[in-house]
């Protein structure tokens, strides 16, 4: 196999990278603390295996809409409502930003050096 980690993990760290950011979103007013962690988290997680950028995008930048889904299916009301209800699905592009780095600098460091 080639790579420095599996699918499950990446999935794995996705899914409660993905909480985190859905509950801290859900639970503030502003919405920088989740672009930073949707950026940072997204790079970090890219990075160990750069062929899984696309999944770690799409699970992170999904996370915010999937949050207000379950509180609105629980009956939970969030700090500031989203407003369009899919407004959420601006989160893909921090995400996937965030991915495409983290790719990219993983691609690189894999990189083997030629002697000159």
């Amino acid at each position: 196999m080639s790579g420095r980690a599996p699918l499950s993990l990446i999935l794995s760290l996705c899914v409660i990278a993905a909480a985190l950011i859905g509950w801290i979103d859900f639970h503030a007013t502003e919405v920088q603390p989740a672009v930073l962690l949707l950026l940072v988290c997204g790079a970090a997680i890219a990075w160990l295996q750069p062929r899984y950028a696309w999944i770690v995008a799409l699970v992170l930048g999904l996370s915010i809409v999937v949050t207000y889904f379950v509180a609105e299916a629980l009956g939970i009301s969030p700090a500031a409502p989203m407003t369009p209800k899919y407004g959420g699905l601006v989160a893909l592009i921090p995400a996937s930003i965030g991915a495409a780095a983290g790719a990219l600098a993983g691609v690189g460091a894999k990189r083997p050096n030629r002697p000159a």
